[in-house]
């Protein structure tokens, strides 16, 4: 994240309310940050609300961070899944690239986590399978998000009052398109939120495949249940050791009133060693739904019934599991912790380069990411070729896109999606707010929140 913020008033905005964009009529920006501004803009040809994204002009005339800016339109547009925010366009416009996704309200789950703290069991487990659905609906297209995290799922309201939740953010990809130009760029980058990222992750781009996306959504379970996070430090390469070395409590040291099953599922779903983990997000998904409410199993148990897991153990009782995600994602080998570990000096000498790269305003704060110049959330696809695509910093909201961080607003009461009481566990503690891409403490103003309920990269 650059600390050379443009300073620019609301004057000075280049799309000022009224402005036509192509075939938006810009109605007011709602949010903004170091690489570019969200604006909810009108269709005019069918009066349709909107969230238009641009970059600002300087990075607009970059024809690398354009390309790469578009290809999260070309991520988002492959996915058509109820649970994925939609984008409907994304193209060059004036010579400023631009997506256009569609205008959410309701609040992200770290927002939630914020307020409630530990969820109910029954609360999670509504929450996070239809967010394996949409994880699952993306690795069938080939695509890793690589960035799942609180800040990415964000709990819509429908029109009946229903909670939506949805995936935002899938990034810069590098999609299983040769015409795409960025094949091998970056294929060794440390890219993600440390907080979440897979131990193969912390080691390089290059050996994460669909389990690294299972083992975040193994982390969000654990903070959903706990109120914390598996993993914290003060120090980005003290918490990557952490990470490869996968110390973490067990969630009933925490709270002991989880059920053990349950605290299982979890712990399989965050093994070291990807090939200790669940075959696929559909598996995971298939232990979660046992822990669902009556209304959510009968929705979810028949869309899973042929993805039942074994036990790590291979005991009895339980189907072989039938994963549809793409073949190609088998073809990198499952790794051993003691192979993990031994990259772990190749992980302090990335993350140096990658800090010499940040501007030195970043911070190790509630939710660091390590990323490159664009402003989207990490995806890549499940070949040998793996994307390169930054992340967005925590917010809650009132509207969420697929964009960059910014300040949070106040909370208003139209926008507070109605959760389930709040468990015995632990409250998560307030942190400060950041990216984990130096030490230094984060200044207050580098973070814009919009009421889109989205971050704004800096």
């Amino acid at each position: 994240m650059s600390t050379n913020v443009t300073e620019e008033t609301e004057s000075e905005d280049p799309l000022q309310p009224g402005a036509m964009f192509g075939r938006y009529a810009i109605v007011r920006r709602i949010g903004k940050g170091g690489m570019g501004a969200v604006y909810e803009a009108t269709h005019v040809d069918l009066q349709k609300r909107v969230a238009l994204k641009t970059l600002h002009p300087e990075f607009a005339r970059d024809a690398t961070i354009r390309a790469r800016f578009l290809q999260e339109g070309k991520a988002a547009s492959r996915l058509r899944h109820p649970h994925v925010v939609d984008v409907s366009d994304f193209g060059v416009q004036d010579g400023n690239a631009y997506l256009v996704m569609e205008y959410l309200e309701g609040e992200g789950l770290d927002a939630l986590l914020e307020r409630d703290g530990a969820l109910e069991v029954e609360r999670i487990a509504e929450i996070l399978l239809p967010i394996c659905s949409a994880v699952s609906a993306a690795h069938r297209e080939g695509i890793v998000h690589r960035d799942l995290k609180p800040e990415n799922v964000f709990l819509a309201r429908n029109a009946l009052g229903q909670t939506l939740p949805k995936v935002l953010d899938f990034g810069i990809s590098k999609l299983d398109d040769p015409a795409s130009g960025f094949a091998r760029t970056g294929s060794s980058a440390l890219l993600g939120t440390p907080y979440y990222m897979s131990p193969e992750q912390a080691q390089g781009a290059n050996r994460v495949d669909a389990r690294s996306d299972q083992y975040a959504l193994g982390v969000i379970a654990y903070e959903c249940a706990t109120g914390q996070r598996p993993f914290d430090a003060d120090a980005l390469f003290v918490l990557l050791k952490r990470v490869v070395e996968g110390d973490a409590r067990p969630p009933r040291a925490l709270r002991p009133d989880l059920p053990i099953p349950f605290e299982r599922m979890i712990l399989r779903a965050m093994s070291v060693d990807p090939g200790d983990r669940f075959p696929s997000v559909e598996t995971f998904a298939a232990e979660l739904v046992a822990f669902a409410g009556s209304t959510a199993r009968t929705t979810w148990e028949p869309l899973l019934a042929h993805a039942t897991a074994p036990s790590p153990s291979g005991g009895p009782g339980r189907a072989a599991p039938t994963s549809t995600l793409n073949a190609s994602a088998a073809e990198i080998p499952a790794r051993t912790p003691d192979s993990l570990r031994k990259g772990l000096l190749w992980t302090a000498v990335a993350v140096a380069v990658a800090c010499a790269l940040v501007a030195a305003g970043s911070a190790l704060t509630r939710r660091p990411s390590v990323a490159g110049p664009a402003a989207s959330a990490p995806v890549t696809v499940l070949r040998r070729e793996v994307i390169e695509a930054p992340t967005v910093a925590p917010t809650p909201a009132v509207v969420a896109v697929v964009t960059t961080p910014t300040a949070p607003p106040p909370a208003t009461a139209s926008t507070v999606v109605t959760s389930a009481a709040r468990s015995p566990g632990a409250r998560r503690p307030a942190r400060p707010r950041g990216r984990a891409t130096s030490l230094a403490r984060p200044r207050p103003d580098a973070v814009e929140r919009g009421t889109n309920g989205a971050s704004i990269e800096e």
